[in-house]
């Protein structure tokens, strides 16, 4: 029995716990934000469990839960929020994948083409008024 986990192996199994929820959600546009990268040490487990994903590893001590689904994250960012590092990069990465999915279903809705101007401006309205 193990008592403690890597970040990895925690990642995997939020997604393993993610794909026995609803396995759509795999699926969709994602980041992989990583908290707490505020010191070299933490800067190289970050790139551990980057480096881990990109290859596809499982660690023998969470085998049983095989197969995991790995989805294509859009962008892995490291940030510190109580440092208040990484947090333009990744409202600026947010900002642009909201942008692009609300521009698709939108195109798949059939609406009609709005500029980059109006489509910022319908956003902010939206989220400001918790439509989305």
């Amino acid at each position: 029995m193990f008592l403690f986990r890597s970040g990895y192996e925690t990642l995997l199994l939020l997604l393993k716990e993610l794909e026995l929820y609803d396995s759509t959600l795999l699926h969709k546009p994602a980041v992989l934000l990583l908290n707490k990268v505020e010191d070299k040490k933490s800067e190289q487990l970050a790139s551990e469990i980057q480096e881990k994903y990109s290859r596809g590893m499982v660690p023998d001590t969470i085998k049983e839960f095989e197969p995991f689904a790995m989805p294509a994250f859009k962008d892995v960012l490291t940030i510190s929020a109580q440092k208040k590092l990484g947090l333009a990069k990744f409202t600026e990465v947010t900002r642009e994948l909201l942008d692009t999915q609300a521009l698709e279903n939108e195109v798949e809705s059939g609406g009609e083409l709005m500029t980059p101007e109006q489509k910022k401006e319908r956003l902010a309205f939206e989220l400001t008024h918790g439509l989305i």
